[in-house]
């Protein structure tokens, strides 16, 4: 006794086959979906009262491919200059969207990177103020980022320290800031960065008459209009980005600053904790396929 398999008859034939070609389809369009989530970056100005400010936070994911500056390579880029010397990422923001780096081969300058343009994710945390005050802080969320992809890995950051003529705060390397666990973990995970460097970009003068938030501390500072220059610092001519060992140290026409015995509230790296914390969340996942870029801030 056995069972025979009845024949396949002439209508099943196509119909079957189909069948198995819409599952291999559906299974394959399924394992090349990404998952996306939601990263919510958050920056806290840990500056004391009456301390330093920062500008709205340019803030990026890519993967790995966008190198901001170097210690001592000369050439600045206009668009990491424009928020060195006025704390305005208007131009950086859509320069890392298109793919750009800024240092490529031991050379500074303006690079197509080699991630495709769009590819990346960016927002501006605090785009709505004029600066983070001290012990304030401002998030912005960063949305549609690959969280089972190399993309979205790294993440930099960058913003003008107020008052200043052409500091920064920034991550110089382009690994430093790892979101690989971050993103393939849960909701609600963290990564979080201290801050404790500053950076001259000396792409202006040391001159409190023209440094970039001075309005900030009336009656501390000179009145000052702060705009766009190409002349380098006077102590760091053609010498590129310096870290920042004494703060101010150089400045001219500072008389009535008060910085004795680095007590003053400006003098950051005496600050107890930290100059600012910038923090990376991942708030919400999607297993959804729309992979095209949207940021907000607030």
């Amino acid at each position: 006794f056995f069972f025979q398999r009845r024949p396949r008859r002439a209508h099943e034939g196509p119909m079957l086959d189909l069948l198995v070609a819409v599952a291999v389809a559906v299974a394959a369009v399924g394992a090349a979906a990404h998952r996306l989530g939601v990263v919510k970056v958050t920056v806290k100005n840990e500056a004391p009262r009456g301390g330093t400010h920062l500008s709205p936070v340019f803030a990026g994911l890519h993967d790995g491919s966008f190198d901001m500056f170097d210690e001592g390579l000369a050439t600045v880029p206009m668009p990491l200059e424009k928020l060195a010397e006025v704390g305005d990422a208007d131009e950086l923001q859509p320069s890392f969207m298109a793919g750009d780096t800024y240092v490529s081969g031991g050379a500074a300058g303006r690079f197509a990177g080699a991630q495709a343009g769009g590819a990346r994710r960016a927002a501006v945390v605090g785009a709505s103020v004029a600066s983070i005050p001290p012990r304030h802080e401002a998030s912005a969320t960063i949305a549609n980022v690959l969280l089972d992809s190399h993309a979205h890995r790294y993440a930099s950051f960058a913003a003008q320290l107020l008052p200043s003529s052409d500091y920064v705060v920034a991550n110089v390397d382009a690994k430093d800031i790892d979101l690989k666990a971050l993103l393939r973990g849960p909701r609600g995970g963290k990564v979080t960065r201290k801050v404790n460097v500053v950076w001259d970009v000396n792409t202006e003068l040391d001159d409190f008459t023209a440094s970039n938030g001075n309005a900030l501390f009336p009656g501390v500072l000179p009145a000052s209009t702060a705009v766009l220059s190409t002349t380098p610092s006077a102590a760091f001519a053609n010498a590129g980005p310096q870290r920042v060992r004494l703060p101010y140290a150089g400045y001219i026409n500072g008389e009535g600053v008060a910085f004795a015995d680095g007590a003053g509230a400006l003098q950051f790296n005496c600050y107890k904790h930290a100059i600012a914390t910038v923090t990376f969340e991942l708030i919400d996942i999607d297993d959804g396929d729309d992979d095209d870029d949207d940021s907000s801030s607030s």
